[in-house]
């Protein structure tokens, strides 16, 4: 059987992904599932803002929660599983996947970046 994230790399539409990720939620045994603090535990997925939702959850879950090393196991599975599908979902709406350093970059205009780090280096502003 081909890996979860195979399965998704292998989608090109949303039908499609949405049913993998059913698919997963489905295959996950009741006792490993318990093992995800309810709140946080997926519950449906019907769309793909529904991927966005959980993915979110797990990564506040994973973050914020104080787990056991069995529950953080499978929160971290779990939570790769839905990082790994809304990157998928944006590639497949055709948005280009943010790299490692665009992010901060996206949070300034164009003209803001240089006129902030060129006036640090050169010093202007100072008087």
């Amino acid at each position: 059987m081909k890996s979860w994230n195979s399965r998704i790399y292998d989608v090109d539409n949303p039908m499609d992904l949405l049913a993998v990720a059913r698919d997963f939620l489905d295959s996950w045994e009741p006792d490993d599932l318990a093992l995800v603090p309810e709140y946080f535990r997926p519950q449906r997925i019907k769309g793909l803002d529904d991927i966005a939702h959980w993915h979110q959850r797990l990564v506040d879950c994973y973050c914020t929660v104080r787990l056991r090393n069995e529950e953080r196991e499978k929160v971290r599975e779990m939570l790769h599983f839905f990082a790994f599908a809304i990157q998928r979902a944006a590639e497949i709406d055709g948005v280009p996947p943010i790299g490692e350093h665009e992010a901060a970059a996206q949070l300034f205009s164009e003209r803001s970046v240089p006129k902030l780090f060129t006036s640090a280096m050169t010093g202007a502003g100072e008087r």
